[in-house]
């Protein structure tokens, strides 16, 4: 695959990779201005959005099962129920989301597409890491520390 073609990774991008949580991601997304941006990056923008979309909201499946399987104990078997329990399910779904989602969205993940983004060559790679320096300081002590310990070599990123 060429270097230009919009799939083929970046120079510095192996395993292992960079992580994030999904909370973390949905904050450091807001910061990026579309503008600045390549194709090449927004395809990596959105397939990112897309794995992380789709990998949260596969938790909800083992919480909606919980809860199905509390509602019973709580409430008991729906015997001749027209809904089956299911809106009791609804509440108990509710709950056991509200109270495991802090949980699992401070789960870190590795994402290949956030590494691409990330040691990419500069300036768009520093545009990146400037911004994720400035606006959000936890982030990015904690994606520089993996790239130090990736073994990535990169400018530290200037204040705008």
């Amino acid at each position: 695959m060429s270097e230009n073609h919009p799939f083929a990774q970046a120079p510095n991008s192996s395993k292992p990779y960079v992580k994030i949580s999904y909370y973390d991601f949905q904050e450091w997304l807001q910061l990026v201005e579309q503008e600045k941006l390549s194709r090449w990056e927004m395809l990596r923008f959105k397939l990112m959005n897309e794995r992380l979309t789709i990998g949260r909201a596969f938790l909800q499946i083992p919480l909606f099962g919980f809860s199905y399987l509390a509602a019973h104990l709580v409430i008991g078997p729906p015997i001749r129920r027209r809904d089956a329990g299911f809106r009791d399910a609804l509440c108990f779904s509710t709950l056991f989301y509200i109270l495991f989602s802090q949980f699992y969205d401070k789960v870190k993940v590795p994402d290949r597409f956030l590494d691409e983004l990330l040691t990419q060559n500069d300036p768009n790679g520093q545009y990146l890491r400037q911004i994720t320096k400035q606006y959000h300081p936890s982030l990015w002590e904690d994606i520089r520390q993996q790239l130090v310990d990736k073994g990535v070599a990169f400018e530290e990123p200037e204040e705008f």
